[in-house]
């Protein structure tokens, strides 16, 4: 609606006639103000679909009372720039995380602290023995310069107590309108590549 608006106007002057307001065949005349005004009702059509569909999809989930509360609570209740999560120097704030509802969109920051939270949560626990690579790591490999390389791989390796107990490699594999994740396993000797 807010695309044929714009367009409407532009006729408008194009055709040399600035008119105060325009006129939608089959919905009506709009003034200046008027358009105003429309273009807010667009936007809460556009929230109320959102929200909407991201009602249908909590309700399709499989988790906790409390767990949904909670999903609730953060895709509805705060302002679209507040934080979510962070991992590192990535966050995530409330616009990324609602992208997860139905799935529109996972972004880099997304799979990066996702895996993240998942592998730190894991050392928590005892369990070190996967070395995860974030979405960069093919950006870093297109380097010529060998340091460079050197160094981001020590710094994601650094964090490994243990090289003789390291079962896992995993790595984001980006493709066109997709991610999937490599998993080296070492244990068995063998690469999975998992996609979404």
């Amino acid at each position: 609606m807010k695309k044929a608006q714009e367009n409407e106007i532009k006729d408008e002057k194009k055709d040399g006639r600035n008119s105060s307001g325009v006129k939608f065949t089959g919905i009506g005349q709009f003034s200046k103000e008027g358009l105003s005004i429309l273009k807010q009702f667009c936007t809460i059509a556009n929230t109320k679909h959102t929200v909407s569909s991201e009602a249908n999809w909590l309700a399709q989930l499989k988790v906790s009372s409390a767990d949904l509360g909670r999903l609730e609570e953060a895709l509805w209740h705060h302002p679209g720039n507040s934080l979510i999560m962070r991992f590192g120097k990535k966050n995530i704030d409330v616009i990324s995380f609602s992208d997860l509802a139905e799935e529109r969109y996972i972004d880099s920051f997304i799979i990066d602290i996702s895996i993240g939270k998942y592998i730190e949560e894991a050392r928590a626990n005892g369990n070190n023995d996967n070395i995860y690579f974030p979405t960069e790591f093919f950006e870093w490999n297109k380097s010529s310069n060998a340091t460079f390389k050197q160094t981001k791989v020590t710094k994601e390796t650094s964090r490994l107590t243990n090289f003789d107990s390291l079962k896992q490699i995993l790595v984001p594999v980006h493709m066109p309108n997709n991610w999937g994740l490599a998993v080296v396993n070492l244990a068995n000797m063998n690469i999975h590549l998992m996609m979404d």
